[in-house]
């Protein structure tokens, strides 16, 4: 608000230093306007094929108007509930996200699961890994926005602010040597570090075991 107020005021006195418009009769009205209501050239509404919903992931996300299959769904919802809480959902937590029932979200999970979206805890209700958040506390910690959340892993923790959108600070240490690390991550990625990922399984082995890996 403070800066709205400004902008009005910095604009009226502008128009009234420049063009002589007394300031009392300048009236200004915002007017937000929809993607779809845009078209950026050659006579084409480039966004009419989207709608807007916003997930709270610090942006705003375009979905397809066409219906959304159920795992999807479910999937962002469950991505929404980490990054509005930093802690993993309840299958009842993404039922009423999605006004569905616990029943069918435990039928989803295994879906997601094959297409390594989630990792679940042996009991197949409990979120273990939604890459790159972890439902379990780790030592990869990042902060955004004032905000804790877990990572799976070093790499993941870079994950965080990517997925989220915003910068954030990596909190984490070497194994090897116990040393404490602390990285900034912009928009643009991470500030230059010494530090080095290493992982002993091969990428295309790592989803036969995720946590061990």
């Amino acid at each position: 608000m403070e800066a709205l107020t400004a902008f009005y005021k910095a604009l009226a006195e502008r128009l009234h230093q420049e063009l002589g418009v007394r300031l009392e009769d300048v009236f200004i009205n915002l007017v937000e306007v929809k993607k779809e209501n845009w078209s950026f050239g050659n006579g084409i509404a480039q966004y009419a094929e989207w709608s807007e919903r916003r997930v709270q992931l610090g942006d705003v996300v375009p979905w397809y108007e066409e219906p959304m299959d159920f795992d999807t769904q479910i999937k962002l919802a469950i991505y929404r509930h980490f990054a509005e809480t930093g802690r993993r959902p309840s299958p009842a937590d993404v039922a009423e996200l999605v006004g569905s029932n616990v029943a069918s979200v435990l039928d989803a999970y295994p879906r997601l699961r094959a297409q390594r979206v989630l990792a679940l805890e042996a009991d197949g209700a409990s979120i273990r890994m939604a890459p790159p958040f972890s439902g379990v506390p780790t030592q990869h910690i990042v902060i955004v926005g004032g905000k804790q959340y877990y990572a799976n892993c070093a790499w993941d923790a870079l994950g965080v602010p990517a997925a989220l959108r915003r910068p954030g600070e990596v909190h984490s240490r070497c194994e090897q040597s116990g040393e404490p690390l602390y990285l900034k991550v912009g928009l643009e990625g991470p500030e230059p570090s010494t530090w080095l990922f290493h992982c002993l399984v091969p990428a295309a082995k790592w989803w036969d075991d995720i946590v061990f890996t």
